[in-house]
């Protein structure tokens, strides 16, 4: 059994897959699987929907921090 086969998925595109008769493995190995089994497929994430007023994960406004005035203490109101 080899350590590792390396595949190159640099020509995939979306809805293609790689089947193990496509591998090109090491002399000596033999797939006891199905030749038509899938390695890799590749597809689409497809966005959760979120309930009504929430802000998906990772996409909030970032926070807006104001330098301040001269003089001015954290927790002090201004007069």
């Amino acid at each position: 059994m080899p350590d590792h086969i390396t595949v190159s998925i640099a020509d995939l595109q979306l809805d293609h897959a790689i089947h193990i008769k496509d591998l090109k493995l090491p002399e000596g190995v033999v797939a006891l699987e199905d030749p038509d089994a899938i390695v890799v497929h590749v597809t689409a994430v497809k966005a959760e929907p979120t309930p009504a007023g929430e802000v998906p994960v990772g996409t909030a406004e970032p926070e807006v921090i104001t330098a301040r005035k001269k003089g001015e203490e954290e927790g002090e109101e201004k007069k």
